[in-house]
């Protein structure tokens, strides 16, 4: 075997290497969690005393984005448990339309069709808000749920976060 054959088997023993390498590589990067969004969800409930026997639950969701890449929020939705019963809220995380046609820009409240999701760039954080009604003498379990997408990945995030809200107490003098 002359110089010229050698070196083009070590070339070509050292491109399978290498194709081989950076297969190992992204694997153990999707095993460590490559694909993981970093985000975080906190949650945040507050009751006041309200007539008729029940109460005013307020609560606010905020997603807060990594440093790493945008997200597409694609659903939210919270859940009040008090005993037997259970309301589903589902903040509002529709990205907006506008009038194009008007100077300056207006927001019009309906859902863009072209770009219907709400984006997060790095660093970004968003809050969202309801309100319900509760009975007054039950605690309640609040637990919010957040899906949403990586730009250019195929793994859907979740996030979630549950908070306890007990009844307020009553001073008797």
């Amino acid at each position: 075997m002359n110089a010229k054959e050698f070196s083009e088997v070590i070339k070509n023993y050292a491109e399978a290497a290498a194709v081989l390498g950076a297969g190992v590589y992204f694997l153990v990067k999707a095993f460590q969690g490559f694909e993981i969004i970093d985000a975080s969800l906190t949650l945040k409930a507050d009751r006041r005393t309200a007539a008729g026997g029940n109460d005013y639950l307020a609560v606010t969701v905020t997603l807060k984005r990594g440093t790493k890449g945008g997200l597409r929020l694609h659903d939210a939705e919270i859940t009040v448990n008090q005993g037997d019963a259970v309301q589903l809220l589902k903040p509002d995380i529709r990205r907006l339309t506008f009038d194009e046609k008007s100077d300056p820009k207006n927001l019009v409240r309906l859902q863009s069709r072209t770009s219907p999701t709400l984006n997060l760039a790095p660093g970004e954080e968003a809050s969202f808000a309801v309100l319900c009604q509760v009975k007054t003498n039950e605690p309640c379990i609040i637990d919010a749920t957040v899906i949403g997408k990586k730009f250019w990945s195929l793994v859907t995030g979740q996030w979630r976060s549950s908070v306890v809200s007990l009844p307020l107490q009553t001073l008797s003098i």
